[in-house]
């Protein structure tokens, strides 16, 4: 079995915790990870009247995983959509090399009493061992256990919606600047638009037209347990993680850039949790319409501020890439 330590850290959802780990494992610094902090896709409703808290609207993990063999020297290959017939064969080839990655609805994961088979919720831990025959698992899933959880094979793996397979990519080295601002830049940047304004806008004007029907709030009156608030939840965290980020590249290169970056991501951490909150109010109480115009006009305020984020990140890339030396020491 791989010998590895489930470890939660603060701010960090249950894929971060797996990533979290995968580094250590590999001896990797896991704050790289953070440069997918302003990641944020919003799935829109498709009528004006249909329910706001109905599917995982907000998803802040990143659409794809080069950086993390660019910034923390991880290789991943990644199975999905898997064909079940195939699992049994890939757990035996990949945990010889090393943690494998889950994709499963916490419905099925017996040690998480909260959500066992009683509460839908996309769900990542590693898996260290898979042996068909003796009808086991051993999870590693510091999100919810601090240590090692045995479970049953034939409980869980069928219900597996993707794997991803870890290796040791080049051996661990600091990653520069330039490389950091360029992940970041990936994440959020296509065909030099800011798609993470547009999905903000979005949600803004769906927040601004929504009522919360007496059939929603029956359907969702466990609100706390709705996917809808819990990846609300990680816009928070995720914007707070980047913060986190940008602070430690601040003692390690010197830019003034780099503190008013991680300023500008805590500043707006503090809004998206205004934001949850006044939705939750209006859930709740009867001003829901003064609730939400204040979280649509908040909504308008982040875009434009994480615009402003975003165009000093590509300023800071295109700095570092005339100074090239910048990724291999400090200022």
């Amino acid at each position: 079995m791989i010998e590895l330590r489930p470890r939660h850290t603060h701010l960090h959802g249950c894929y971060d915790d797996m990533i979290g780990c995968v580094a250590e494992y590999y001896g990797s610094n896991a704050i790289y990870s953070y440069v997918t902090g302003l990641c944020f896709n919003y799935t829109r409703k498709a009528v004006v009247e249909a329910p706001l808290l109905d599917v995982y609207r907000i998803v802040c993990l990143p659409k794809g995983l080069r950086y993390l063999t660019d910034c923390l020297n991880i290789d991943v290959q990644v199975y999905y959509p898997i064909r079940k017939n195939d699992i049994d064969l890939l757990l035996k080839k990949n945990l010889a090399c090393g943690p494998v990655g889950v994709n499963v609805d916490a419905y099925y994961c017996s040690w998480n009493t909260e959500y066992y088979q009683r509460y839908r919720m996309p769900h990542y831990f590693l898996l260290t061992q898979a042996d068909k025959q003796r009808d086991i698992i051993a999870c590693a899933d510091g999100y919810i256990f601090p240590e090692i959880k045995e479970a049953s094979y034939q409980s869980l793996i069928p219900h597996i919606n993707a794997l991803l397979c870890f290796r040791q990519g080049r051996e661990a080295t600091e990653p520069g600047l330039h490389t950091i601002c360029n992940n970041v830049k990936k994440e959020i940047v296509v065909n030099e638009q800011y798609t993470i304004c547009h999905q903000i806008e979005m949600f803004a004007n769906d927040i601004l037209n929504h009522h919360f029907s007496e059939k929603e709030k029956f359907l969702f009156k466990d609100l706390m347990h709705s996917q809808f608030i819990f990846s609300s939840a990680m816009v928070h965290d995720s914007r707070m993680r980047f913060s986190l980020l940008f602070a430690y590249l601040y003692e390690r290169f010197g830019y003034s850039e780099l503190q008013e970056i991680c300023k500008a991501a805590s500043a707006s951490a503090k809004k998206w949790k205004v934001v949850f909150n006044l939705i939750i109010k209006a859930f709740y109480s009867c001003a829901e319409k003064t609730a939400l115009d204040s979280a649509h006009t908040t909504l308008l305020e982040i875009a434009d501020e994480e615009c402003g984020i975003i165009d000093a990140v590509i300023a800071l890339q295109e700095k570092t890439r005339s100074i090239g030396s910048v990724d291999t020491i400090g200022f």
